[in-house]
């Protein structure tokens, strides 16, 4: 195996022992068995297993912030905007159930970037000007969108898959949290 190989096997064998058994929890020789690894070859490309973290939550955030902020349609107003964003969240948690679970484990540092953070932050400002939304803030947005999303997958879909009336349910009340009163 290559060396980037043997990097992406570490990381890709962590990444669900640490999203069900937690970072804590997981010995770095369970890591090792899991890539097929020596636990010294673990070593070698991250000095300690906090940095194979933080290895693995940098890919993760950018697969996340990647993912979630695509660029919207031309023809987009804050409403949209806001469903794109909750039903690109929804979907990410769907096709990357380690990956989902793993950030939320995290507590959600990962994947509340400043990339997340600015596009909120666009998002807000746009439906102020409109008059379409409250005056909110970015971090607002961004902890009503991962709650949403955490309450639900944790709640209502523990096998990762969001009724798609629950998500129609939640979008809803997400733009009514937000929406201008007028």
């Amino acid at each position: 195996m290559s060396k980037p190989g043997k990097r992406q096997a570490i990381l890709d064998a962590a990444l669900p022992l640490f999203a069900a058994k937690g970072f804590d929890a997981t010995a770095v020789p369970q890591i090792a068995a899991a890539a097929g690894v020596a636990v010294g070859t673990i070593y070698r490309y991250f000095p300690t297993k906090e940095a194979l973290d933080a290895a693995l939550a940098a890919a993760w955030a950018a697969r996340f912030d990647d993912e979630i902020l695509q660029p919207l349609p031309a023809s987009a107003t804050p409403r949209a905007a806001l469903r794109t964003y909750w039903r690109r969240m929804a979907a990410f948690a769907r096709a990357h159930k380690d990956g989902y679970r793993y950030l939320e484990a995290r507590g959600g540092r990962a994947g509340t970037g400043e990339r997340l953070l600015r596009e909120m932050q666009t998002l807000a400002d746009w439906g102020r000007r409109e008059a379409t939304m409250k005056p909110v803030s970015a971090t607002l947005l961004v902890a009503l969108l991962r709650g949403a999303l955490a309450g639900l997958a944790a709640h209502a879909a523990p096998d990762g898959v969001i009724p798609q009336s629950l998500a129609e349910e939640m979008e809803d009340c997400l733009w009514n949290a937000v929406a201008a009163r007028g």
